[in-house]
């Protein structure tokens, strides 16, 4: 049923909402998947692929979709986390909402860290030393200068967490005052673009990675809006000054995407439209199996596809077919992505709610609930 903004009565985030997330989660990692593997390697090795070839000509290019969808998919990835975070930092406090985000994000990613470094071993190609390996894992490296990448995708982690401590910060403020809270962090990230030649080449890096908050903060707006925690007009002001900053950050920062014929602002606009419109029409949506799998272990896959992917590729390319390679190339990465799924985010996650759960036993036995008179 399409979702009427006039109607009194209030949408909640259902199940049905989930699985219109689940669709364009799984539709978003494929994207970035077939950017990477299907685009990049082949452009970085000399070679192209057929089916690259004809998206671009009857597809990207005609709408002004740069990087082979490859930053749609990420601009997908941003609305979806806005949207589900403010969601699930409702009922959290910050302890809660600090355990969770740190034990989802950081598992995962030293795990593709050390594929990493085990590849490189294979192939006699270590680039970074063990103590820049390390900074990796934490993502500090992104603020070092010069800087030194391992896993190239990890730099849209630096900006989701960077979303999650101003949702950590803002958490009170998000639970009463929801339009405070994300007008704080709009602010801020106006006031840090602006300042960004200011304070030396570190802090332009930080300024660098907030200028990619705004687009979380579509997200939050989004999610504001359909719960009804905001007014139509209220969520129409704020998605215009959000719009704003996010092209001064562009203009001012990322100088490179604003032209038209290379404009992340084309990616971003077809993005949010997805969004809307599938969530309009989330009572509509099924979602196929194969793509709710692929939801589930997306994160995982985001992480290791260019690891492992372009490892089997360098391995087959010259020996099968290039479209075979691709196959095998994505097929393997995909094993290896549910595996780190299924051994690494899901014991961490359970982690993380054994830990919490220890916590308030534990503030239950130091203050029992006073009995009832």
């Amino acid at each position: 049923m399409l979702f009427n903004p006039l109607r009194n009565d209030t949408p909640r985030v259902t199940a049905r909402t989930i699985e219109f997330l689940n669709l364009l989660r799984g539709v978003a990692v494929l994207l970035v998947v077939y950017d990477h593997l299907g685009a990049i390697w082949p452009e970085s090795n000399g070679r192209s692929w057929v089916a690259n070839r004809v998206i671009r000509r009857w597809v990207s290019e005609p709408l002004g979709i740069i990087q082979d969808f490859g930053f749609f998919g990420v601009a997908v990835f941003f609305l979806i986390s806005g949207f589900v975070i403010t969601h699930v930092a409702q009922r959290e406090t910050r302890l809660q909402f600090a355990v969770k985000r740190v034990l989802r994000i950081y598992p995962p990613l030293i795990v593709s860290i050390l594929l990493i470094i085990a590849i490189a071993f294979i192939q006699g190609t270590q680039r970074l030393s063990i103590g820049e390996y390390a900074q990796t894992m934490t993502l500090a490296n992104y603020f070092r200068v010069p800087t030194f990448v391992a896993n190239a995708v990890a730099w849209t982690l630096v900006i989701e967490m960077l979303f999650y401590i101003g949702v950590f910060i803002t958490l009170p403020l998000l639970k009463r005052w929801p339009l405070v809270a994300n007008g704080c962090l709009l602010g801020a990230c106006a006031l840090i673009i602006l300042t960004a030649r200011s304070f030396g080449a570190s802090y332009f890096l930080f300024a660098a990675a907030v200028a990619y908050v705004p687009y979380l903060l579509l997200g939050q707006l989004v999610y504001l809006r359909w719960t009804r925690r905001i007014t139509t007009v209220d969520y129409a002001v704020f998605t215009l000054a959000t719009y704003l900053v996010v092209v001064f950050g562009i203009r001012r920062i990322h100088t490179a995407f604003s032209p038209a014929d290379n404009s992340y602002m084309i990616s971003v606009g077809f993005a949010f439209a997805l969004f809307v419109v599938a969530l309009l029409f989330e009572e509509s949506i099924r979602v196929p199996a194969a793509i709710a799998r692929t939801s589930e272990i997306s994160y995982s896959l985001y992480l290791v596809h260019g690891v492992i992917g372009f490892y089997v590729l360098d391995v087959l390319v010259g020996r099968v077919p290039f479209t075979a390679a691709i196959v095998v190339a994505f097929a393997v990465a995909y094993a290896v992505a549910w595996a780190s799924h299924r051994f690494v985010e899901l014991p961490s996650q359970r982690l993380a709610r054994s830990l919490l759960a220890r916590r308030t036993a534990t503030d239950q036995s130091v203050h029992p609930a006073r009995p009832r008179t």
